[in-house]
């Protein structure tokens, strides 16, 4: 059985030059090529991502530049049984769990509010916050989610600020920022902005992507992985210009079994020098 993984290769010239370009939104030309060893097909489509080091206790940020990083992230997949013939090849490559994501069913995720927002408000002590005056002026929050409608926000009595110059989308869809049809990432810039409603957001529909080989609801890590980069070019960037980053992740992994199993060096779910952790970081 092929199973999707992320994979960790060295940092060389030609593989920066190819980061660059997909970066800067230029034709990507892809690097992927079947290996001939352990039988790992990388995904064409894919552009190499720039990860940081992790020493002990912290990530280097400054490593996670295109120029500085150590190594680079890709997506492929591969035979299960013969992950270790590739982490054990000696050529720096390292395999990485790509567990599917996406919502939770429980404690509950359904259509029906529970509750109404002023409810969430008074949880929240919103009066004590808007008193220190702590409604996310200046601060961009990023909904990591299945894209935003804001005219359905704005229906709702809100009044949406949202940057469309700071966002990406999976290649299979059109880049349509604020304009997405209504579905989970709506309810969560809605949530957020009874708490922040002066905070501009950033559209970032991670759970739209299409991974080769999955169904249409089987988003990949690897699919947060490329958006969490595209953000962190930006927030880094010389264009960036608000004093905080919030970023809303309303999804998880559904089942420990889509994970490597407990001890593996590749895991996901509490594992710090996984790519997606340290990019986190």
């Amino acid at each position: 059985m092929r199973v999707s993984v992320i994979v960790t290769i060295p940092a060389k010239a030609f593989v920066r030059e190819r980061s660059h370009l997909a970066f800067s939104r230029e034709r990507y030309d892809p690097i992927a090529t079947p290996t001939k060893k352990g039988g790992l097909l990388v995904d064409p489509a894919f552009p190499p991502l720039p990860i940081a080091a992790r020493t002990p206790g912290k990530v280097r940020l400054a490593a996670a530049h295109i120029e500085k990083a150590p190594v680079f992230a890709v997506r492929g997949t591969i035979e299960a049984s013969r992950i270790d013939d590739v982490r054990s090849s000696g050529r720096g490559v390292q395999i990485f769990a790509d567990p599917q994501i996406g919502m939770f069913k429980d404690p509950y995720c359904g259509v029906e509010a529970v509750g109404t927002h002023e409810d969430v408000a008074r949880l929240l002590k919103l009066g004590r916050l808007k008193e220190k005056g702590l409604e996310g002026k200046d601060v961009a929050l990023a909904i990591m989610d299945t894209g935003i409608n804001v005219k359905h926000l704005k229906a709702r009595g809100l009044a949406p600020k949202l940057d469309k110059k700071i966002t990406w989308a999976p290649s299979n869809i059109e880049n349509t920022p604020g304009d997405y049809a209504v579905d989970h990432g709506t309810m969560c810039a809605y949530d957020a902005l009874i708490a922040a409603p002066a905070c501009s957001l950033l559209d970032f529909p991670i759970l739209q992507s299409e991974t080769p080989g999955g169904s249409v609801m089987a988003w990949f890590l690897s699919d947060a992985l490329l958006g969490f980069s595209y953000l962190h070019q930006q927030f880094t960037g010389p264009d960036w210009k608000y004093k905080a980053l919030v970023i809303n992740n309303s999804w998880g992994m559904y089942h420990p079994s889509w994970d490597f199993p407990p001890g593996h060096p590749g895991r996901y779910a509490d594992n710090p020098n996984h790519p997606f952790n340290i990019m986190v970081g």
